[in-house]
């Protein structure tokens, strides 16, 4: 089963990043049929069907991006709208198929398998290139002469597809359309290539060792067998390796120092292609990162870790390398890359066939039909919530329409509507679980600036301790001259220390920020441990934090604004 998932753009990025935001709605599903041929005559009549399928589905949108069609706005108004193709999320082989092109040939640049190694972009694959040298083949060879047409097409580095579906979608450009994919362009180019570069220098026992020695942190993967030999990784899992790559790769095996430049480089390339809000200074200096990394690549190839199966491999020519080249022109051409990453398509691919799949009776034949009347009542039934509670809702719905919270604290908009139209009902509602705002709580902790809050449970895990106490539970043996300097900043707390008055401590605590990018935002609040020492964790268990100092204030001047200390 090939599904096909449609959303528009007027969408904001951060709720269609969400899969359990509905906004993104599965169309079709592209058949796959047996033939009793060749393997490469069975690619080329799959890869025809494919966009035969895609000419039919798509039919009304080629329409209405050339005419414009009617359509209703959120506020009942029609107006003539028109459906361009903006992005194709895909992998690259699927980006391959898009582009009619074969695998030795870049589905958006006219780069072939000698040039994928090139630091140098090369020039966008358009859709009038692709479309003239399919026209011009198809002038020479019958198209359906399918053994002759696609040994033609092998020549010219094309796939042998002779109706795109692209040919006829008005402004549609492969160059532009089919955008860079983080996922799997960064992070599993990063986990295929950059981490086995690193494990034939480190060494895998070393880097095992490493990655199995780190701090545990919450919410982060921690590799306590090591990454050499891992059953399964997901998207996550390689994140959170390129997060501590550069660190470990410090002092181990046959590391230098050229080749850990080389590395932070490429791993900072994948960092700011992530950036959900992009200024011309962030991709010019996402694409130094590349050239930095070119600038350096040699050294991978010199300490000999650039290895396939059966020997040494003195070239970089990697296909996902070289898009990596048109990210800065798609960036600039259609905003940042980070909306159009295939994590969202690959958590719909399990949600809407995967999971489904399992309840159906596996029967190959009705199988696909048993999928749609599954997701058909799904949706239904989710419709039918909705509409009940907003039936039920004692508060106006015109009136919530035109509410706009000051503290964004989740990424469904159905959500947030019924949390404000009705929200006793909102356990009703089948939806994401949203996160907490402890801005709007008042019994957090704010920062003076109001950008950071702090959230403590109400129990201590030790009350009324002295100070003399916590040096002995927590061996600081500095902490009471520490905790008498700051004390002794805060007059209306000189008489309480004066007095010997006791402190109630926690082990652990929240933290939460407002968004780097979009201030109005607030980001999913971060646990921060301080256990005590222990015989599994005689220096405690404990998270670092990194303190700013605003205007040269010091550490000191800072704790002031963030007293977890109690009277």
């Amino acid at each position: 089963m090939h599904p096909l998932f449609l959303t528009i753009g007027n969408i904001q990025s951060d709720i269609r990043m969400q899969a359990t935001s509905h906004a993104w709605r599965c169309v079709a599903f592209i058949p796959s049929p047996e033939f009793e041929v060749p393997q490469d005559l069975r690619t080329l009549l799959l890869a025809r069907i494919f966009h035969w399928s895609l000419d039919i589905v798509t039919a009304s949108l080629k329409v209405a991006a050339k005419e414009g069609g009617p359509m209703v706005d959120p506020m009942g108004k029609i107006r003539n709208c028109y459906t361009p193709l903006v992005s194709y999320i895909a992998d690259l082989p699927e980006q391959q198929l898009i582009a009619c092109v074969s695998r030795n040939a870049s589905p958006v640049t006219l780069a072939e398998l000698p040039q994928f190694g090139d630091p140098t972009p090369a020039a966008p694959r358009t859709c009038e290139h692709t479309l003239s040298l399919i026209l011009e083949l198809c002038k020479k060879t019958d198209p359906w002469d399918i053994d002759h047409f696609q040994k033609a097409a092998k020549a010219l580095k094309l796939l042998g597809i002779h109706l795109p579906f692209f040919r006829n979608w008005k402004f549609s450009d492969p160059s532009l359309f089919l955008t860079g994919e983080v996922l799997h362009t960064g992070h599993k180019f990063f986990f295929d290539h950059v981490l086995s570069w690193c494990k034939t220098l480190a060494g895998p026992h070393i880097l095992n060792t490493h990655f199995s020695n780190l701090h545990h942190r919450v919410s982060f993967c921690h590799f306590s067998s090591g990454v050499s030999r891992p059953l399964q990784m997901t998207g996550r899992d390689h994140r959170d390796i390129e997060r501590t790559i550069v660190p470990i790769l410090a002092d181990v095996g046959n590391v230098t120092d050229e080749f850990i430049y080389a590395i932070r480089a490429i791993v900072e390339f994948i960092y700011r292609a992530q950036d959900p809000v992009h200024t011309d200074s962030s991709i010019n200096a996402m694409e130094q990162a590349l050239a930095d990394f070119h600038a350096r690549k040699q050294v991978i190839i010199d300490l000999k870790a650039q290895k396939g199966k059966n020997a040494v491999i003195n070239h970089f020519n990697i296909p996902k390398l070289k898009l990596m080249n048109s990210f800065g022109r798609q960036t600039r051409a259609n905003g940042p890359l980070i909306q159009y990453t295939a994590d969202v398509s690959e958590r719909l691919l399990i949600m809407h066939c995967k999971t489904t799949f399992q309840r159906t009776s596996r029967n190959s034949r009705t199988f696909v039909d048993q999928v749609v009347k599954i997701l058909n009542h799904k949706e239904t039934m989710r419709l039918f919530d909705l509409y009940i509670i907003l039936q039920q809702a004692e508060n106006s719905v015109e009136k919530a329409v035109d509410i706009e919270l000051e503290e964004v604290t989740t990424m469904d908009p159905t959500l947030e509507f019924i949390q404000q139209v009705a929200p006793d009902k909102e356990y009703m509602f089948r939806g994401p679980r949203p996160y907490r705002n402890y801005f709007q709580n008042p019994k957090s902790f704010i920062s003076s600036l109001g950008d950071v809050a702090l959230h403590i449970t109400v129990r201590p895990d030790h009350s009324t301790l002295s100070v003399l106490d916590m040096q002995v539970l927590y061996k600081l043996l500095d902490l009471p001259s520490h905790i008498a300097h700051y004390i002794g900043t805060l007059e209306n707390t000189l008489q309480w220390w004066n007095a010997g008055g006791n402190i109630s401590t926690w082990n652990k605590f929240r933290i939460q920020l407002h968004s780097s990018f979009c201030s109005r935002f607030v980001d999913k609040s971060q646990i921060v441990q301080a256990y005590l020492p222990s015989d599994e964790h005689p220096l405690g268990y404990c998270d670092a934090v990194l303190i700013r100092r605003p205007n040269d204030e010091n550490i000191h001047g800072m704790m002031q604004k963030f007293s977890l200390l109690k009277p």
